[in-house]
């Protein structure tokens, strides 16, 4: 993908804070690493992945939903997906 691709892609998004949600992301995945190292298998990170998953949609269902929760519950999935991506 070329660089004017990716910056329409971005553009796509409005209104995002796109740089600082992948700083989140790539944070998360450097503390995941650090405490956990990588996936034993590609099974593994689908678990992981299917538990964060869960995660995000029991705060979807909730009847109000907080936005900060489902952001950081968000990232979480973010975090595992690139994770299983890169192994």
């Amino acid at each position: 993908m070329t660089a004017d691709e990716q910056r329409d892609l971005l553009g796509l998004i409005t209104g995002q804070d796109i740089p600082a949600t992948l700083v989140d992301v790539l944070y998360g995945c450097r503390k995941a690493h650090a405490s956990h190292g990588d996936f034993v298998s590609f099974h593994e990170g689908w678990a992981y992945l299917l538990e964060e998953v869960d995660e995000l949609w029991d705060e979807v269902k909730q009847k109000e939903p907080s936005p900060d929760l489902i952001y950081a519950e968000a990232i979480d999935v973010a975090v595992v997906a690139l994770r299983v991506a890169l192994r």
